[in-house]
């Protein structure tokens, strides 16, 4: 008979518990402190919502899960991979700067005292050239919908409210920024692997720290003071170079994010 091990942390009064001897990386992950079990039981403590794309809206809108915009035409399909993967490109002959943006429906989530919340994505990208000539971004932001990468290599919109990860062309870290509208904080990660899936999270304390990891490792917290942070929904964004862009796509394994209620 098995038997499992068990350690326990509390979260806004919320206990969680987790098995280390069979989740190693789960006693310092992004997801190390977060009661997933205990939410999962009892709704009434928290949200969970995940989404492996198995599935994907069709072209009348049926489902309403997520939007997209581009300005090039997208190309955001399934593939036949064991657990669902979803490919978002820009259609067509590849031309300079143009991009293409999925994005919930709703901003559902926002940053609040004593409202931890975590995000976690995994996701890859895919070059007819090299990995070092497309921009890229994910996360959660007050202006899903709208554009979010600059052209070239210039990073994210000036006006925003929210927490993203991003790459730009002719480069290959991960980027973290957040922005609260009256101060952003930008600070470098690790290396954007070349068609090699790498998991982006965060952890929100429920206070004024939000801490970043990619790949399950955490780098330096921001400070991020919430009290005029407007609501934030899901988006990701890929946007070709200002040059002669190759093809490219990004592949999104999964995205989770739980916040305390």
């Amino acid at each position: 008979m098995s038997r499992f091990e068990t350690t326990s942390n509390t979260t806004s009064s919320v206990i969680g518990y987790n098995e280390p001897s069979l989740n190693p990386w789960m006693t310092a992950g992004v997801w190390a402190t977060c009661p997933l079990l205990a939410i999962y039981q009892d709704p009434s403590l928290g949200s969970v919502y995940y989404d492996d794309f198995r599935t994907f809206r069709d072209e009348d809108g049926t489902e309403l899960r997520y939007d997209y915009i581009s300005d090039g035409g997208l190309d955001a399909l399934p593939n036949n991979a064991a657990n669902g993967t979803l490919y978002l490109a820009v259609n067509g002959p590849p031309t300079s700067n143009e991009y293409s943006q999925l994005f919930a429906m709703s901003k559902g989530y926002k940053f609040a005292t004593n409202k931890e919340m975590w995000f976690e994505t995994s996701v890859k990208g895919n070059s007819a050239g090299s990995m070092w000539e497309f921009n890229f971004a994910t996360g959660m932001s007050s202006t899903i919908g709208v554009e979010m990468t600059q052209d070239s290599d210039a990073g994210l919109i000036a006006e925003y409210h929210g927490a993203v990860f991003y790459k730009v062309q002719d480069d290959m870290m991960w980027y973290f920024q957040t922005n609260n509208g009256d101060r952003k904080t930008t600070s470098q990660l690790g290396g954007c692997l070349d068609n090699d899936f790498q998991r982006l999270g965060w952890k929100f304390n429920g206070t004024t720290t939000i801490t970043p990891y990619l790949d399950g490792k955490s780098y330096a917290s921001h400070e991020l003071v919430i009290g005029n942070m407007d609501d934030v929904g899901l988006f990701w964004e890929i946007k070709n170079n200002d040059a002669a862009p190759p093809i490219t796509s990004m592949a999104i394994d999964y995205v989770k994010i739980a916040q305390i209620r």
